[in-house]
Order: C-alpha cells, then structure tokens, then sequence
C-alpha cells in the first residue's frame, strides 16, 4: 500500500499531466491555441510566427491548405476553418484596440468613421436619424435584447437618451456591448440597411449633454440617462435602389 506522502504526490502529477487526446499524442496549452489562429513555432529559433493563412503557407500547421472539418497532417488537433480563424483574429484586433483606447483616452467615434470613411458616415447617418432604430444590448443572461431607439448625431458623436430604468441601459453599464441597426421602410428593403456595433460609455458631462440634446429631434427629459456609442464597426448593404458608399465596410483601427 502506498504512503500517504505517495498518493498525494500521484494525484499532484496526475492532476497537472499535459493534455492529450485519445490518440496518445500530448497536446500542450500553446500547441492548441495555436490551431486556433494560424500561429506555429519555428523549430530552429523557437519563436513564434503566424503562416498568414495565405496561398504560400505550407506545413501541418497550415490552415489554407487543409479540409475544413479534417484533421492537421500529423496532429490529432481538429483543423480551424480559415473563414473562422480570419474572424478570430479580427475580433483580437478590435479587442486590442478597444483595450488601447480605454488606456490612451483615444476611443473610437463616429467622428472616426466621418474622417476616415465620409460617404458611409453620412449613408449612415441618414438612415438612423431619419426613423427609429433597433438598438441590440447583452442581458445577464448573455441573450440578445432589443428596442426601438432614436440616435442622435452630433459634435463627432452617437449618442442615445433614454430612461434610466431602462434594461438596455443596464445592459449598457455592465456589458457595454451594442450593435445597432436603422429600421427599414419593407420587406424589399427599400432605402437599404445600415449596421453599427460598439460598446456603449455613460456619460455625466453637461457639455457633452447640451451637445447630444441641441442635435436631438425632440426634446430630452431632464430625467434621461445618455450613453455615447462608440463606432468599432459600420457597414451597409442595399438592394438596387440606392447606390452604395464606398467602401461599403468601415472598421475601426
């Protein structure tokens, strides 16, 4: 019978055994994060590189060159679809700005989208002021909720008043992500369609308030909460009817 000392040591390494498949091959926490964004390691230097996900890129660990839903040559580690990696990594990409621009102050704004894509800006601009919009929020519970909104543009700036027992604004101050869509005129899609996301800032200052307030169609209370919504991405799509900006597509960087 093994001492108490033993058993415990057994359990320590048991417990802390690389990861492997039912295969046999041991799998280590950076081997299968790099499945999942085209990352591998050169084996003279042992740095880290990234194939790029292109034509040229050659190897196991190349994700153009294998089938969809098949399986790395000489690894059991599922290939990831390059479709899904190329959205993985733009998601990082958003994440790492959005994270910059809390640090730097430099947050993106429609005033970004303005400069940097003028024809979508105002595509945009007349579809969400001319009607209501849907305004997309995070629960708890990590479903979607949506509501009918009114933004205002103004001073470089999105922004959306609303009640403060509002759920959305809740949504808003504890997940801070948004996606907000204009409302169309049919079924055809007649006038064509306009996409934001962000997330969404509170704000308490009185000049930015008179700012949002003097572009406001209507009258705010007094009562109303008001959130800016930060432009991370805008795009839109049209049906024959209207001509499109170019580019159609706007992220922020």
């Amino acid at each position: 019978m093994p001492t108490p000392a033993a058993a415990v040591n057994q359990r320590a390494r048991t417990h802390h055994r690389p990861r492997s498949c039912p295969c046999g091959r041991i799998q280590s926490p950076r081997a299968i994060a790099a499945a999942a964004t085209g990352s591998t390691t050169d084996a003279a230097s042992g740095r880290g590189r990234t194939d790029g996900g292109g034509p040229a890129a050659s190897g196991p660990w190349s994700v153009a060159s294998d089938p969809p839903m098949g399986r790395r040559s000489g690894s059991c580690i599922p290939s990831v679809p390059t479709r899904k990696v190329s959205q993985i990594r733009r998601a990082s990409r958003l994440t790492v700005a959005h994270a910059w621009g809390w640090q730097t102050g430099a947050m993106p704004s429609w005033g970004d989208l303005e400069a940097q894509a003028p024809g979508l800006a105002a595509f945009g601009a007349d579809r969400l002021t001319g009607a209501p919009a849907y305004l997309a929020t995070v629960r708890p519970t990590g479903g979607a909720r949506v509501h009918p909104v009114a933004p205002i543009i103004g001073g470089g700036r999105l922004f959306v008043f609303m009640e403060p027992t509002s759920p959305k604004g809740q949504d808003l101050r504890e997940r801070r992500w948004y996606a907000l869509h204009n409302g169309v005129a049919d079924t055809f899609g007649t006038g064509g369609e306009f996409y934001v996301s962000g997330h969404g800032v509170l704000l308490d200052d009185p000049a930015l308030r008179a700012v949002a307030a003097d572009a406001a169609a209507y009258s705010p209370e007094d009562r109303y909460v008001l959130f800016e919504l930060e432009v991370d991405e805008a795009r839109c799509n049209g049906y024959g009817d209207v001509p499109l900006p170019d580019p159609p597509r706007w992220t922020a960087r």
